[in-house]
């Protein structure tokens, strides 16, 4: 399936989602509400957002995060791009509902592209202060197969385009890409916000439960987790720095992974910046980041991931 995917397209997507009352942003891996730098309560120092873990507090955003990525296999060069549209609404201080959604494109370098659909997340976050310091946030959802390139007969590009988004999102998205199967993730966050600086631990854990695709997916389920660290700083009141080291590795042993170990973890690190912008009734956290694999398959295939994240909190 060919399909030319552009940015504008991704930026229409964002505007479905907030129509609908922005029904919700973030789920990822779990769903991942948007990394919003608006406290939890009043007073509350503002967290430093993240790039591949999920925010320490809740609200309401839309957002389009994009990560483009070469990398090369048996010497041959290729080329992804994924595009992911979220929206949250907060019901409460401490609770929000999360919808996401997306695009991959994918091809040998030099190529014409193959684009295909990707899952759709739906999520609920909660998130709390632990005395002055200390934020605490649990997250679930399902994720369901929507993705195109599912079944018994996909289109074989399409299916490789979702192999490579898993890659070069670090293995941290994978629910989004997983065409056949309905995931249920559940993640926990815990972190210290204080004088400008934050620092937040992540762990996740994901089944994935076959619905289709059986004469093509031996696998009836795959157990996944994920987990993370990030480091970040306030130079400035409107702008922040971080650095984070992300994680994956297979509970399960699927598959692939029988006939290959090698596949069974990843880790790879980030680093970036990120700005706040204010304007009456919003809040735009425009940020940039650039990561590299350190094992695994990510570091393997030489993967370097330029990630592009525009989230707006209201």
């Amino acid at each position: 399936m060919k399909e030319p995917f552009t940015v504008t397209s991704v930026a229409a997507l964002v505007l479905v989602a907030s129509a609908v009352h922005a029904a919700a942003p973030l789920a990822d891996e779990p769903p991942r509400p948007e990394p919003t730098t608006t406290p939890t309560s009043a007073g509350a120092a503002p967290a430093v957002a993240p790039f591949g873990l999920r925010g320490l507090g809740v609200g309401t955003a839309v957002r389009i995060d994009q990560t483009f990525a070469p990398y090369t296999v048996a010497d041959k060069g290729y080329f992804e791009s994924v595009h992911l549209v979220s929206a949250s609404l907060k019901v409460s201080d401490s609770f929000a509902v999360s919808l996401r959604t997306g695009v991959d494109r994918y091809g040998p370098s030099g190529e014409s592209p193959t684009a295909g659909f990707l899952n759709t997340a739906l999520g609920v976050q909660g998130a709390t202060r632990l005395g002055r310091w200390f934020r605490f946030a649990a997250s679930s959802g399902v994720v369901l197969p929507t993705a195109s390139g599912g079944g018994n007969s996909p289109a074989a590009s399409v299916a490789a385009a979702h192999r490579a988004g898993t890659l070069v999102r670090a293995f941290m998205a994978g629910a989004m890409f997983s065409a056949n199967d309905l995931n249920v993730p559940l993640g926990i966050d815990f972190g210290f916000v204080g004088h400008g600086f934050t620092a937040q631990i992540e762990a996740n854990v994901s089944a994935a439960f076959r619905v289709r695709g059986e004469l093509v997916q031996s696998d009836t389920l795959k157990v996944n987790s994920t987990g993370g660290l990030l480091i970040g700083y306030y130079v400035v009141p409107e702008v922040a720095i971080s650095g984070e080291l992300w994680y994956q590795r297979f509970v399960t042993t699927p598959a692939a992974v029988g006939k290959d170990p090698s596949q069974r973890d990843n880790l790879s690190v980030a680093g970036g910046v990120r700005a706040t912008v204010k304007s009456a009734g919003a809040t735009f956290h425009p940020g940039i980041s650039y990561g590299i694999g350190l094992r695994g398959q990510i570091f393997d295939k030489h993967v370097h991931m330029l990630q592009i994240d525009l989230p707006v909190s209201f």
